[in-house]
Formats: structure tokens, sequence, C-alpha cells
């Protein structure tokens, strides 16, 4: 397994965040708009979890980080084995704004 190294200068999404505080739900959401208030965890590069973030978070913390596009998130209540590329997930709660090319 390799291991990448964290630059100093990028932050993790509870390192990142100021005031913002993650709403963790149990409950099972099926509307889209429903999903952007999940909360997901997130597996790192160097194998931390920091976590859980609503999206808006994600979403802000991947606009300002370059090294955001190496960590892997999940759903709440979900296994990390089903843990997809950030950016993927964005795409996925935020079609709009994160088109494919």
């Amino acid at each position: 397994m390799e291991m990448m190294e964290k630059n100093e200068n990028e932050k993790t999404p509870l390192e990142s965040r100021e005031k913002a505080t993650p709403v963790v739900t149990n409950e099972k959401k099926t509307s889209p708009e429903s999903s952007k208030s999940e909360a997901w965890h997130c597996l790192g590069p160097l194998g931390e979890r920091p976590g859980p973030f609503i999206p808006a978070l994600l979403k802000l913390w991947n606009e300002l980080n370059q090294g955001a596009k190496r960590y892997k998130v999940w759903r709440v209540g979900h296994s990390p084995e089903e843990a997809i590329p950030l950016a993927e997930a964005l795409a996925q709660l935020f079609p709009d704004e994160y088109k494919k090319n």
C-alpha cells in the first residue's frame, strides 16, 4: 500500500471548517434535495477518517483545496467499502455544477 505525503498546506474538511457543524442523521432519504443534507464520511490518502460532513461543506472544501481530490467518501450508515472519489460524489449531489465532460 503506497502512502502519499500530506502537503502541509492541505487541510481536511475538519481542519478547514470554522464554525460549521455537520448534520448527522440516520434517516434514509430518497429525494435528491434531501440527499444534500445527509452526512458523509471521508477516507484520506493517509488512511485518516475525518467526518462526517454535510455535502455543502465537502463541496466548499473541494473548491478550496487541491488535495481534496485524493479523498474518498461514503454516506453515514453505509460501509467504507462503498467509498467513491469525492469528485464523483459531488457530481451526484450537485449535477448542475459538476457536469461530466
